[in-house]
């Protein structure tokens, strides 16, 4: 089982020592010999240096075919790919014989337990934070979270993942020192950073020199590269794994600031990429609501506050007269994306020849 970071989710997956690997070959088939069945597809390949040297061995990692075919089977069902269900809970491993025992279990008793539960997904209502979830279509749940799979122990997100979405899982639970059984229709919980944007066309809002965005893991991607993970701040990547309180709450970022005179004094490498808080002292949702909020703004300032207590001031006149000429610059014809050009802008530019959204090449 490895981490696909492009799906955020751990699945079944072949790694193997490989010389002279090409990106021709990203896409073709895995076989144990020439005419023999296909065992999987390469998807990545990986250049590992040794000794800090450009010589080195390559990896690829490998798309098994019984992942494959899951796929092909969830496109077949519902005629595109509707994701990989979860049961939408954070949960804690029960190795410790006091949080065991602290919580009613028996010594023959083994689990999880439910620390928080995604309020929009499968498991609201079902399940309650502090169950302890003993048994998943019948198959034992060890203190460690992982399940009897095929004669395999992988962990039980694993089994989840792999069932369809629509599909029920019946979930034996102990609540308050008795045994239940609760049943959950599966499908794919709202994440608070999207996993993926189905291909969808980036959306943003331009004032003055800064460039709003909503924040996604293929935004994670575009803005820090392929060891986004690593290199992405760790204010974003930890709400990888929060709940939305809403089901339109998203997290707003602040992805280019441009060095125009009105925002001289704020630091590109220092605001970029933060988290919008609040707008004029208004709680930013989403950033449909943030238009909103900018483009009824009647005050004299505009004021953004970013995570870790940063604040952004802009004259209201003025921003808008920047933002005319940032759209210029960049040849775009308004200051939203089109998702959001049902709020009517306060100005449009005049594309050219040939414009198109660029800003920075981030969004």
């Amino acid at each position: 089982v490895m981490q696909y970071t492009s799906a955020h989710h751990s699945l079944l997956g072949i790694k193997l020592r490989a010389r002279g690997v090409t990106k021709e070959l990203l896409g073709a088939p895995l076989v144990s010999e020439p005419g023999g069945p296909c065992l999987g597809v390469v998807i990545k390949r990986v250049r590992k240096q040794i000794n800090g040297r450009g010589a080195g061995e390559d990896q690829v990692m490998v798309a098994p075919a019984p992942l494959l075919q899951r796929f092909l089977r969830g496109v077949l069902h519902a005629g595109r790919h509707l994701g990989f269900p979860a049961l939408g809970i954070k949960y804690k491993r029960l190795e410790a014989p006091a949080m065991r025992g602290y919580l009613g279990m028996t010594p023959k008793q083994t689990g999880i337990v439910v620390l928080d539960i995604n309020p929009f997904g499968a498991s609201a209502g079902a399940l309650r934070a502090g169950d302890v979830i003993l048994r998943i279509d019948g198959k034992t749940v060890s203190n460690d979270a992982s399940i009897d799979y095929g004669g395999l122990q992988l962990q039980c997100t694993y089994y989840v993942s792999q069932q369809q979405v629509g599909s029920s899982l019946a979930l034996d639970v102990l609540r308050e020192g008795q045994e239940q059984q609760v049943s959950i229709k599966l499908d794919t919980p709202p994440r608070l950073i999207p996993t993926h944007t189905g291909n969808a066309r980036p959306s943003y809002l331009v004032v003055s020199g800064l460039v709003f965005a909503r924040c996604s893991v293929p935004y994670l991607r575009s803005a820090f590269g392929p060891a986004w993970m690593s290199s992405a701040p760790v204010k974003l990547t930890t709400l990888l794994h929060d709940f939305p309180r809403s089901p339109d709450e998203e997290v707003v970022v602040l992805a280019e600031c441009e060095p125009l005179e009105s925002l001289d004094g704020y630091e590109p490498s220092v605001v970029q990429h933060k988290r919008v808080l609040r707008f004029n002292g208004e709680e930013v949702l989403n950033l449909r609501q943030l238009v909103k909020q900018v483009l009824s703004c009647r005050a004299e300032y505009l004021r953004f506050e970013l995570d870790g207590k940063m604040v952004i001031v802009l004259s209201r006149v003025r921003a808008k007269e920047d933002t005319r000429v940032m759209l210029q610059e960049y040849q775009v014809k308004l200051p939203v994306s089109s998702d959001l050009a049902d709020l009517q802008p306060l100005q449009t530019a005049r594309p050219r020849a040939g414009s198109g959204i660029k800003l920075g090449g981030r969004i």
